[in-house]
């Protein structure tokens, strides 16, 4: 870290050596008092810094620039928020050595309005600036600090929070070696084997079967053999036999990405637009949803370090601008966000606003779970935009083919991949099975679909997607190891994404892409009481990482990218920015349905006040609102209520009176759903939301209390102004009821079975 000026100044002064003892005392005296002088000056002036209000910048026809000092900080002028500076140094080191950050402590670096204000920025003012941001956004800190209104706690996360693990699929030998090249597999399967094509997609409906997918078609072969691979799916059954006895029928699956027809009509459709906007130059979208990963949880060496390394090189991409070997220069450059906010901890809550711009309310959650579809009808998928402008698009899923947990495909995409038999063949029974220890270090499954990680088809499929000729391409995937219990299970995938995003930011330089957390995860067990357990569930992880040349060619864009790191961004303002990207470079182009509280994360700066209200966030799911963990002596009959209330609903929704309503002259048969019970209240959250005309204190309450029935455990968020329920999710998985479940009420709410005590 360099020194101020003014003390180099003084040392140079004082440098002439005296000759006498006496002469060498005086000048060590003056040094100090004036070392002391000018280190309190300097103390006085960081203080001014922290106390400044910014400048406001202005984006117009000429770019970014400078305007008139700006006096009030409370504005909402989209292009015109200050930088603030003086930031403190948020980055306390957490006591427990497996949860900090994977990277050494950054030193701290500040950057003035002046230097901000020299735009375009010098090379080295853009890495005095990184330099600035990185301690606040390479952090572990639940709320390291940010450049807006929306105050989070510095909680420190609960010891024993991550095991050192690794991972091994070894359920299944591997028996089929895929040559992609020319799409074959060689089975090496002494005696009979059968493969089926028919890959395991459900349909909303029951097909002719009977069944939500379709049978398989088995094709018997003798083996050891080479077969021809012509679809995007491969399931590959070999008997192992000992002694002319069959001992096992292990199961290898395989997938590949095959282009289609819709090709054709998609270059149309390019052609069509690129003749009526000239100047657009199209780049490729990549949305990889990470499920259950905190913005803290990423940069813990439990979460993702490999990955987290990677993006961290691509942070500080300008560095290598001035390497005279070109192959030094990383193709992209990363974005972080450090104040994102999710709606609750579920994920269609999130995925809604980024993917439609749209608002997914709590009713439209529960028929979501009920009728196991989405039924929300929507403007305009974001993928349906792409697809207008002649985009190729594709979707997948690691653990089915339906959208946010449904048997709802993304049935616009051109491309999909083939779906794999996770719940059919059961291998979700097996997901991180304790498979050993390997020097003091647990061994666990994983989520593993025969001798694969699950994660790994669909990244392939995704690969081969990407690399497939064609000019526009959109494509997203969901992975949702982290939607474990387990809070190190992230860490399975982190080997390969960092491998996916090295190949594709190398072989792909007009490709944008978004890696991010749909929401947070609570902590397991006793863990889950804990403030940083509420609090990481609506704080996700967030990085954009956009090719360098879209950089360097809109230098105000990388400044406002910056801004924003430290600003309240919510999925709307993802969802407008990914949009906008389709249009690229007239970002400013984009049409159809937007949020109208969005922002653009390119173009827009984010105004410092926004609040969660403004930014269309409900209270009852804002980070801002400094939680408080209620000790359970000041628990009172009031919250008792709530919960009473909350068990009545949930046992109305099986009650004979609701199902009655739902079958108007017909009998009600019998429900398989019991009534549930409390046994305990576990937790109270509160978050303040203002007070009323009366001067009262409004709060919202999170509620974590559990049920003998099951045993099941429920969190229940409700509003203190008129005890209004606006949440009810169970924590315990509730796909342990499939196999009793009334398919007339939602599997979330119906215990139909009781399992022995810590079933999760």
């Amino acid at each position: 870290m360099k020194r101020p000026n003014n003390i180099t100044s003084g040392r140079r002064m004082l440098k002439c050596r005296s000759k006498s003892m006496y002469a060498l005392l005086v000048t060590i005296l003056v040094l100090q008092l004036c070392l002391l002088f000018m280190v309190n000056n300097n103390n006085k002036h960081l203080e001014q810094l922290n106390k400044l209000e910014g400048n406001e910048y202005i984006i117009d026809e000429k770019g970014y620039k400078p305007s008139k000092p700006k006096v009030n900080e409370h504005s909402d002028v989209k292009h015109g928020v200050g930088l603030r500076n003086g930031l403190k140094d948020s980055t306390t080191p957490s006591s427990e050595s497996e949860t900090t950050a994977i990277y050494l402590q950054a030193e701290k670096v500040n950057i003035s309005d002046e230097e901000i204000n020299s735009f375009p920025l010098t090379l080295d003012t853009k890495l005095k600036f990184l330099r600035h941001l990185e301690p606040v956004l390479f952090s572990t800190d639940l709320g390291p600090e940010s450049d807006s209104v929306c105050p989070i706690p510095q909680v420190p996360p609960p010891s024993g929070l991550c095991r050192n693990v690794k991972w091994k699929c070894n359920f299944s030998p591997t028996f089929v070696y895929h040559d992609r090249e020319n799409r074959k597999l060689f089975v090496n399967c002494s005696g009979n084997f059968r493969v089926n094509f028919i890959d395991r997609e459900e349909s909303e409906v029951p097909n002719q079967n009977g069944k939500f997918t379709k049978d398989p078609e088995w094709n018997v072969y003798h083996g050891p053999q080479t077969i021809d691979f012509d679809s995007q799916y491969a399931d590959i059954e070999c008997k192992m036999e000992e002694n002319g006895r069959v001992v096992s029928s292990p199961h290898n699956y395989r997938t590949q990405f095959l282009p289609n027809n819709k090709s054709t009509d998609q270059k149309i459709l390019f052609k069509k637009t690129k003749s009526e906007e000239s100047d657009w130059e199209p780049l490729s979208i990549l949305s990889i949803s990470l499920d259950s990963l905190s913005r803290a949880h990423f940069h813990r060496k439990c979460g993702i370090p490999k990955t987290a390394k990677f993006i961290r090189k691509l942070f500080y991409a300008p560095k290598f601008d001035n390497a005279t070997d070109a192959s030094d220069q990383p193709s992209h450059q990363a974005f972080l966000f450090n104040r994102v906010n999710s709606i609750s901890g579920i994920t269609a809550m999130n995925l809604y606003p980024l993917y439609a711009g749209e608002y997914f309310s709590r009713i439209d959650e529960e028929e979501r779970v009920l009728r196991h579809a989405l039924v929300k009808p929507v403007d305009e998928w974001l993928w349906q935009y792409a697809n207008k402008r002649g985009y190729l698009t594709s979707y997948g899923i690691d653990t089915g083919n339906g959208l946010m947990g449904t048997r709802t495909t993304c049935k616009e995409c051109t491309n999909r991949p083939g779906a794999l038999p996770h719940f059919e063949h059961l291998w979700v029974a097996r997901e991180n099975t304790p498979i050993g220890t390997t020097r003091n270090t647990e061994v666990l499954s994983g989520l593993c679909e025969g001798d694969s990680m699950l994660h790994d088809y669909v990244i392939n499929y995704t690969r081969e997607f990407l690399d497939y000729d064609f000019p526009a391409k959109w494509a997203a995937f969901d992975l949702n190891a982290q939607h474990r219990a387990e809070h190190e299970s992230i860490n399975q995938v982190d080997d390969s994404i960092v491998q996916f995003l090295k190949t594709v930011t190398e072989n792909h330089r007009n490709l944008v892409i978004f890696v991010f957390g749909d929401h947070g995860q609570i902590y397991e067990g006793e863990a889950g009481k804990h403030l940083g357990s509420h609090l990481e569930v609506l704080l996700p992880f967030l990085s954009i990482i956009v090719p360098r040349h879209v950089i360097k060619s809109h230098p105000e864009w990388e400044l406002n990218l910056l801004l924003n790191s430290r600003r309240y961004v919510v999925f709307y303002d993802l969802h407008k920015t990914m949009k906008s990207l389709l249009h690229y470079p007239n970002l400013h182009d984009v049409r159809g349905h937007l949020h109208n509280a969005s922002f653009n994360l390119f173009t827009d700066i984010i105004p410092r006040n926004r609040s969660c209200a403004s930014a269309g966030i409900p209270s009852w799911s804002c980070a801002c609102n400094m939680p408080q963990v209620l000790p359970s002596n000041v628990w009172t009959d009031v919250h008792y209520g709530y919960v009473s209330n909350a068990i009545q609903e949930i046992n109305n929704k099986h009650s004979k009176a609701t199902l009655d309503e739902r079958n108007p002259g017909k009998k009600a048969t019998p429900t398989t759903c019991k009534d549930i019970n409390l046994e305990n209240i576990t937790n109270i959250i509160a978050y303040r939301h203002g007070e009323n005309p009366k001067g009262e204190e409004m709060n919202q309450y999170k509620i974590t209390f559990t049920a003998y029935e099951g045993p099941s455990t429920w969190q229940l968020m409700v509003d203190s102004q008129g005890g209004i329920i606006n949440s009810i999710k169970q924590l315990s998985r509730y796909q342990k009821y499939d196999f009793c479940q009334d398919p007339r009420v939602s599997i979330e709410f119906c215990i139909c079975n009781q399992f022995p005590p810590g079933t999760p």
